[in-house]
């Protein structure tokens, strides 16, 4: 719907400022192993707390300040060692969504921000050697292809209902 759209552009926003002006502040950080250490244990905490949410009911579609406060998750998942999708789903699930639309929701917000982070790095990959364009372009399309199985595993693991599924913890 135009209104889910919307929201969408709401959740981009925080991101596109993020990235528009640390942008070379967020590059340094790639350089930090301290940094990233502090990241990736984060992430582990952040995807712990999915542990603490309701699961079983829940919103079918974000709240424009849902959208906003996931919109904000994903800025600060620009970080190395910070989980986007598992940033942005615990968010959705603390914030009351259901877990498949919270996927949902984090998942089209991801799509954004990679079309965006492609698009703002154009004019540096029209220098790349040609031999070198080659295996970004099939690095990107064997990262789609497992991304997308990924997502389809989870999404999977989201509508299996726990008793069936002897791999989600009950």
């Amino acid at each position: 719907s135009l209104e889910y759209a919307g929201k969408l552009i709401v959740g981009t926003l925080p991101a596109v400022v993020v990235a528009l002006l640390f942008r070379h502040w967020i590059e340094e950080q790639f350089n930090s192993l301290l940094g990233v250490g502090i990241c990736l244990i984060l992430t582990g905490f952040i995807v712990f707390s999915t542990k603490f949410t309701n699961k079983h009911s829940g919103s079918d579609e974000p709240t424009w300040t849902a959208a906003f406060l996931i919109g904000c998750v994903q800025a600060f998942a620009i970080l190395p060692g910070i989980t986007r999708s598992g940033s942005t789903v615990a968010a959705g699930l603390a914030l009351g969504l259901n877990p498949l639309a919270a996927a949902e929701f984090s998942f089209m917000l991801g799509m954004i921000a990679m079309a965006g982070a492609g698009i703002l790095l154009l004019p540096e990959l029209s220098s790349v050697d040609p031999a070198l364009m080659t295996s970004i372009t099939f690095g990107s399309i064997a990262a789609l292809i497992s991304g997308l199985m990924a997502l389809a595993a989870f999404v999977w693991l989201l509508r299996t209902p726990r008793a069936q599924c002897a791999c989600v913890p009950k």
